[in-house]
């Protein structure tokens, strides 16, 4: 399988069609919480919350290690939209590079 050649270090398929480029884009580092339900405003910044304190207790100080703290976040939705069955969601944080885990765990807010 294709992929599989990628993620072990070696180069994606040459596209077919030459109006299709294909470019490496940077990395980054991000901490995501995971949970069904639907998305809404209260939602989002719930789950905000449990990532901040889950990252606080995990040693990851969210004053300095998280890009944006009261910003920007993306959230990831998978499953359809009109089923029955619960939509599973991922609320993303950008850390930076650096990540500090020397906090102490009394220090959680």
């Amino acid at each position: 399988m294709q992929l599989a050649a990628i993620t072990q270090g070696g180069s994606p398929p040459l596209p077919k069609d030459s109006d299709v480029k294909i470019e490496i884009g940077g990395a980054e580092l991000v901490a995501v919480l995971t949970f069904t339900g639907n998305i809404t405003p209260t939602v989002a910044e719930d789950a905000r919350a449990r990532l901040m304190d889950a990252l606080c207790k995990d040693g990851i100080d969210p004053d300095t290690d998280v890009v944006d703290v009261h910003g920007s976040f993306r959230i990831a939705q998978y499953g359809p939209l009109y089923s029955l069955r619960p939509r599973r969601n991922e609320f993303w944080l950008r850390l930076t590079p650096a990540v500090r885990t020397n906090i102490n765990y009394r220090d959680c807010h």
